[in-house]
C-alpha cells in the first residue's frame, strides 16, 4: 500500500469531500476523478505564484496545484463551509502536515465534526517527531490543546516559534537532511546553534508588538502521543472524532484515521487504553534514542 492508498483507505472517489491546503501535492486530486473542493489560506493565483518564486520547488510540479474553492484558516473551517450551507454534507476532509501548523486545533477538530457527516471521515499525515526536524522537540500534550482551545488562539505564540526555532533539527549538521528514517543512527541528529538569535526574535517582536502571523510547528507529536491526545479530547467531549486508526512509518511522518462519532467508551476501557498510551509514549522515545541504538548494535556485533 503506497501512501496516498494509505491515506485514502476509508475514501471512495464517489464521496464528497475536502481537502486542507494540499499547495502542489494533492491526495484526492480533482483531475483523477475525486469529488473534492480544495480549502486553502491562498487562492489559487497567489498559490502558483509562490510555487513559482520557491526554488525548492520543480516547475514541472505546478500544473499539480488545483483550484482552491474556499479560501481562509483550516482553523476557521466551520465558518467558511456554513457560509456556503454545507455543513454536515461532506464524507471526509484529507489533510497532509497541516494539523501540526495549527494555533488551535481543537477548534479545528469541532468545525470538522460539523462539517462532516455521521461517522464522516478525517484522514491525516502527521509529522512524526522520531524522524524530522521536531526530534528534540517535547510532544504536545491535551493540556497544551485545551488552553489553545480556551483562549481562542488564533495563531502561534512566540513561544512556539521560539522552540521551533532554537531546536530545529537536522541529521549531520545537513540543512537540507531534515527528514530521516528513524532506524537510522540518531546520534548525528543535531539542534541548530541558534539559541541565541531565537531568543533575540522572540523579544523584538515582543517589544516592538509585532503581531505578524509566523508560521511554525505549534505541535509535535509521535503516534502514541497523538492517539493519547484524541483519546482524551473525545473523553472531555471536547472532540466528536473516535480514533480509528494510527499507522506509523519509519519515518518522518504517521498517518491517522479518525472517525466523527458519538460513541464513548465505558471507563474501564478509556483508562486501560490510556494507560497503554502512556507506556507508549515512553517506549517510541526509547526505540531511536542513541543510547538504545548504541546497545542493539553492541548487541548486534556480540551475535
Amino acid at each position: 500500500m503506497n501512501r496516498q492508498q494509505d491515506i485514502t483507505k476509508y475514501i471512495s472517489k464517489a464521496m464528497r469531500g475536502i481537502e486542507i491546503a494540499p499547495w502542489h501535492s494533492p491526495i484526492v486530486p480533482k483531475r483523477e476523478g475525486y469529488n473534492c473542493v480544495t480549502l486553502d489560506v491562498f487562492d489559487t493565483a497567489t498559490l502558483r505564484l509562490r510555487a513559482k518564486d520557491d526554488p525548492q520547488v520543480d516547475d514541472a510540479l505546478l500544473e499539480r496545484i488545483e483550484d482552491v474553492d474556499i479560501v481562509g484558516s483550516a482553523v476557521d473551517i466551520e465558518r467558511l463551509v456554513e457560509a456556503r450551507g454545507e455543513l454536515g454534507t461532506y464524507d471526509y476532509i484529507v489533510s497532509s502536515h497541516n494539523f501540526e501548523h495549527l494555533p488551535n486545533p481543537v477548534k479545528f477538530l469541532q468545525g470538522c465534526s460539523r462539517v462532516l457527516k455521521p461517522d464522516g471521515m478525517l484522514s491525516m499525515a502527521v509529522p512524526d517527531k522520531r524522524g524530522c526536524f521536531d526530534y528534540f522537540k517535547p510532544h504536545s500534550t491535551t493540556a497544551d490543546f485545551i488552553e489553545a482551545f480556551f483562549e481562542d488562539r488564533t495563531k502561534p505564540r512566540l513561544a512556539q516559534v521560539f522552540l521551533s526555532k532554537s531546536l530545529h533539527a537536522t541529521y549531520g549538521g545537513d540543512a537540507a537532511k531534515f527528514v530521516f528514517d528513524q532506524g537510522a543512527d540518531p546520534a548525528p541528529v543535531s539542534a541548530n546553534r541558534e539559541l541565541e538569535e531565537s531568543f533575540a526574535a522572540w523579544r523584538a517582536r515582543r517589544e516592538s508588538s509585532d503581531d505578524e502571523y509566523v508560521d511554525t510547528h505549534c505541535w509535535a507529536f509521535t503516534p502514541c502521543s497523538f492517539c493519547l491526545i484524541a483519546l482524551e479530547l473525545h473523553r472531555l467531549e471536547l472532540s466528536r472524532f473516535d480514533l480509528l486508526e494510527a499507522k506509523g512509518t519509519g519515518g518522518a511522518e504517521f498517518f491517522v484515521h479518525l472517525r466523527n462519532s458519538q460513541r464513548v467508551a465505558d471507563a474501564a476501557t478509556f483508562y486501560d487504553t490510556r494507560q497503554k498510551l502512556l507506556h507508549g509514549i515512553q517506549n517510541e522515545a526509547a526505540e531511536n534514542s542513541a543510547r538504545v541504538f548504541s546497545l542493539k548494535r553492541q548487541l548486534g556485533a556480540r551475535s
